[in-house]
């Protein structure tokens, strides 16, 4: 459910990320841009999800490292 939350709320990007599976090979998987807040996306989940008991730590622990930060603004 974190994973569709984040996908929702960002934009794919041109850079691959290596990721070693459980056979210690390396698989690409794309870099996605956050276009709001961790913060942000975690509130809209509890919102749509009113039963679901995760606290802000654990959400941010779940997210892939595929996902970044949103870029700041110069």
């Amino acid at each position: 459910m974190v994973k569709k939350y984040l996908l929702d709320n960002s934009m794919i990007g041109n850079k691959v990320y290596l990721i070693k599976n459980g056979e210690n090979v390396s698989v690409k998987v794309p870099i996605y841009y956050l276009e709001s807040t961790r913060n942000e996306i975690y509130k809209e989940m509890i919102r749509e999800n009113k039963d679901l008991e995760i606290d802000i730590n654990s959400f941010y622990k779940m997210r892939p490292k595929n996902f970044k930060n949103p870029m700041r603004k110069k």
